[in-house]
């Protein structure tokens, strides 16, 4: 950020720019070997490909930053995914 002398932001040089989501993903499967199979979560750095005919703002390779699993007995097991898209899909060179 570029400050003025009483400290006030003029100004932003902007570099590395990304693109982060969150989602909420509810795995299922059409047996119960396929749910099982579904339940579980992404790694860190997997690729994550997102496909969205009706908001191509999104689409893109990402590479997931983040995942939890939410368990319930009274509900549907659930994730919570973050995946960030860079300007060059990196998603080919992560190691772990």
């Amino acid at each position: 950020m570029v400050k003025d002398k009483d400290g006030e932001t003029k100004g932003m040089v902007v570099y590395d720019p990304r693109d982060v989501l969150g989602l909420t993903v509810y795995p299922h499967g059409s047996s119960l070997a396929n749910a099982k199979t579904a339940n579980s979560l992404p790694d860190i750095g997997d690729k994550c490909v997102i496909a969205d005919s009706d908001d191509s703002d999104i689409a893109g390779t990402y590479v997931v930053t983040s995942s939890a699993k939410s368990k319930s007995n009274t509900d549907v097991t659930s994730f919570d995914v973050e995946a960030t898209k860079y300007s060059t899909d990196i998603s080919t060179t992560i190691s772990s």
